[in-house]
């Protein structure tokens, strides 16, 4: 408990002894906190109020002394405290290097009592002389000042809460809200455009302000922080994002914006416009690490929110003490293979008397206030403790992957660290894999490069975790040499019928595959995601549906119940890789010997349902009747483009090509691209290029024979008329081919109904065929054979119009005689 009666120093010393000497020095004058490095020691100042002055060791774990009064000069609430460092006598630079970032005095060791107790009272004094003189200043310059905001043209706080008290109070029977709204990021504008244009882009949004027509009163509370008191029915909150960010967007377009609005609906109009502004404030802060969502409104939750906040603070450093952090293992398998491939350990909180607490309701408060470093590698050395006991009792164990926060990254020893932590437990690299989040790299790319360059050359595997989740890079996957990507199943969000978020999930695991980057799904919950995933080559999977996140001995358990791989991680081979990139390269000379092919070609993907054009030319387009605008709206699933039966024709095409290797021929019809267009005809020949995971890709040739089609059902629909007309002649008709030498070589083509009825049959499956002896020798009466082959054969060498006819008899089913007359042309 923090006593009133003294000021308060804290004093910063990785040394036990050095904290007890310089408390005892001090602890007379005044009340003495004490931390051990930097990380711990910024905590307690945000925690602290009115600290009176630090005493800072300069060389320390986790967060040395120059970290430490660099954040703090950075830092409105810190940048005030007074720093006195603490150095040896004979290290004049480090004194320099001190001062220069910002301490206000210099102790030396070993230390005399009364020269650092008159320093650091000193020092105290000059800084609350300071105080009182800016204070005195303010007070003066708010006397002087007007109504307005001096950088952005509208009301300041102070008039701003007075005009805001009277219209509260004018408008007692409507509904009023108080709006918060601010830019994400403004201290990086800042940095990057420099503080002249940040004063320019405040008094920008303060034409805004002064643009919107709605009766409201309006100002700046502070630094990007603009605020509102006006009706509900004057509140859309789509203009106001709208009007700020394409305004802002406008005139400085190198910059991507993002507003966000905290609402409080005003319902105590007698509580302070200060307390009414700092409840809008909790409301925009509930979504300030949210990509989805822009605006919020307060509820007394936040508040209760808030008040637990500072539980967690008070005793997050108890809580590591006591051991009250327990690490817990998700299991990561091989669903191919159907064993272990490693696991995540993850961080629980037991507490004696509240239970467990949720990760996320503590690890957002420690990557906050920095408390995630200590916690991290809390959780580093208690998961090579494990490892260690499983080897030691001859368990044969998988790789454990830990998370390094986006603090870690901007720690200069974290290398150090986890190697120093391996070389104590005796265990090889490729035992701890280290999981790195994608917004770290949103945040500061080249720390994060080098920081995964560095650990990789220890020979550390680094995978990023959560790649999905938030605003994913590609360049990411270009910079940062990563080892393993961890997809976020939120890309399929809750709808498992979500096409559109399947079709960017199968999208990063094909990219993945091709740059040899094997991909872990994390947050699996059903068997249908599990067996998705497997089918779009996704092998590694983590989540519920498996294995809930278990405590130590529990998974010690599994490894020895469960076969598993080592950790192996399977890669897939190409069987022509090469070729294939030949194909998909980007080079000017790839595309020009690409399309200057004489006929349609393209290449294509297969998973077994869906086929995919990842590249045609421009003769296959051309043969199409289309234009690469409209080709690209269906090049995505190419099978949307038939019918079922087409659609079945291509998929055994493909099959075909698989399984023997060779190039393989079909004939296709796709619906027109656009209505009131004929369908298109075409022919096909794959061959199969490359098998990578459980998709194909193919090499595709392509001709158009839309017309030969058209010719070949217009000779149909002429044979149909002729059969046609034929049946309606009410007599028999035989059209036959023959031998030009031999009468009896032929072949009976064609014959109507009446033939087969006159002859005694019932049904036209009942007349005999015969193929050697037209036409129907068989029929004729043996002795009127002879007339019947002569007059045939006067027809077969006269002109085709003349025409010749003989009465013969015909020999009918049951064997009765019928005469008939033949006519021959």
């Amino acid at each position: 408990m923090i006593s009133q009666e003294k000021s308060v120093i804290l004093i910063v010393d990785d040394s036990y002894v050095s904290r007890a000497l310089l408390a005892k020095i001090f602890s007379a004058e005044y009340q003495v906190v004490e931390a051990e490095d930097g990380a711990e020691a910024l905590a307690k100042m945000r925690r602290i109020p009115d600290l009176a002055a630090v005493i800072l060791d300069i060389q320390m774990p986790v967060m040395n002394g120059y970290e430490v009064l660099q954040i703090m000069q950075k830092d409105e609430e810190l940048c005030n405290i007074p720093v006195i460092v603490d150095t040896a006598s004979d290290d004049d630079e480090s004194q320099l290097q001190a001062l220069d970032y910002g301490a206000a005095d210099v102790l030396i060791k070993p230390f005399n009592s009364k020269i650092c107790r008159m320093r650091v009272r000193n020092t105290i004094l000059r800084q609350a002389a300071a105080r009182e003189k800016a204070h005195s200043e303010l007070l003066e310059l708010q006397l002087k000042t007007s109504e307005m905001d001096d950088k952005a043209d509208v009301y300041n706080r102070r008039t701003f809460c007075r005009m805001a008290e009277n219209y509260i109070h004018e408008h007692p029977e409507d509904e009023l809200l108080f709006v918060n709204i601010d830019i994400d990021r403004f201290k990086v504008f800042n940095d990057v455009f420099g503080l002249a244009t940040g004063d320019r882009l405040l008094r920008m949004l303060g034409d805004v302000c002064r643009s919107m027509q709605a009766e409201m009163i309006y100002g700046r509370w502070e630094a990007d922080h603009f605020v509102f008191c006006l009706k509900r029915s004057e509140f859309h909150a789509e203009e106001f994002l709208t009007g700020f960010s394409t305004a802002a967007s406008r005139q400085f377009p190198d910059f991507e914006f993002v507003f966000r609005i905290g609402v409080y609906e005003i319902q105590n109009r007698e509580l302070d416009i200060s307390l009414m502004c700092d409840r809008a404030l909790l409301a925009l802060r509930s979504i300030k690490e949210d990509y989805l969502h822009h605006i919020a409104f307060y509820d007394d939750s936040m508040r209760m929110e808030m008040r637990r906040e500072q539980e967690i603070i008070g005793e997050m450093e108890k809580a590591l003490e006591s051991g009250q952090f327990v690490v817990y293992l998700q299991p990561q398998v091989d669903y191919a293979g159907n064993c272990l491939h490693g696991a995540e350990a993850l961080v629980r909180w037991i507490h004696p008397e509240r239970g467990v607490i949720s990760p996320g309701e503590f690890i957002p408060i420690f990557e906050q206030n920095g408390f995630i470093s200590k916690l991290d590698e809390y959780v580093w050395k208690q998961t090579c403790i494990l490892i260690r006991s499983w080897l030691d009792e001859g368990i044969p164990t998988v790789p454990i992957s830990v998370n390094i926060s986006r603090h870690d990254i901007y720690n200069p020893r974290l290398a150090e660290i986890i190697s120093g932590l391996l070389k104590q437990y005796q265990l090889e690299p490729e035992m701890l894999r280290l999981e790195i989040t994608e917004s770290a790299y949103m945040e500061d790319p080249r720390q994060l490069t080098r920081t995964v360059d560095a650990l990789r050359q220890l020979g550390f595997s680094v995978e990023m975790d959560d790649f999905g989740s938030g605003y994913s890079s590609l360049n990411m996957l270009r910079d940062v040499p990563v080892d393993m990507l961890k997809l976020d199943m939120r890309f399929l969000g809750g709808d498992s019928e979500d096409t559109r978020g399947g079709s960017i999930l199968a999208s990063v695991v094909r990219m993945a595959h091709w740059i040899h980057l094997p991909v872990l799904a994390e947050g699996v919950e059903t068997r249908e995601q599990a067996e998705y995933l497997k089918s779009i080559g996704c092998l590694y999977m983590q989540g519920y549906y498996f294995y809930r996140p278990i405590p130590a001995k529990e998974f010690k358990q599994l490894l020895q119940q469960k076969s598993n791989d080592h950790g192996r991680i399977t890669t897939f081979e190409d069987d022509d890789a090469a070729g294939t990139a030949d194909f998909l390269s980007p080079s000017a000379q790839a595309t020009l010997l690409f399309n200057s092919y004489v006929g349609g070609a393209a290449i294509i993907e297969s998973d077994g349902t869906n086929i995919e054009a990842l590249r045609v030319n421009d003769r296959f387009i051309e043969l199409l009747g289309t234009t690469m605008e409209e080709y690209s709206k269906v090049q995505t699933h190419l099978l949307d483009r038939f019918d079922a039966e087409n659609q079945e024709k291509f998929i055994n095409t493909i099959r075909t090509a698989i399984e023997t290797e060779q190039e393989t021929r079909c004939e296709l019809c796709s619906l027109p691209f656009k209505p009131g267009e004929e369908k298109i005809y075409t022919s096909i020949n794959l061959r199969c290029l490359a098998r990578n995971a459980s998709r194909y890709v193919f090499y595709m040739a392509m001709d158009n024979i839309t017309q030969q089609v058209h010719l070949q059902q217009q000779n149909r629909r002429l044979n149909e008329h002729l059969s046609a007309v034929m049946n309606s002649v009410p007599c028999g008709i035989f059209q036959f081919s023959i031998n030009h030498e031999n009468f009896y070589h032929g072949t009976l083509l064609e014959y109507n109904d009446t033939a087969w009825k006159m002859m005694g049959y019932r049904r036209r499956e009942d007349y005999p065929q015969h193929d050697n002896g037209d036409p129907r020798m068989a029929d004729i009466y043996p002795t009127d054979i002879p007339l019947f082959v002569k007059t045939a054969e006067q027809a077969r060498d006269a002109d085709y119009s003349e025409r010749f006819t003989c009465e013969n008899r015909m020999v009918k089913q049951d064997g009765s005689v019928r005469w008939v007359s033949t006519l021959f042309q």
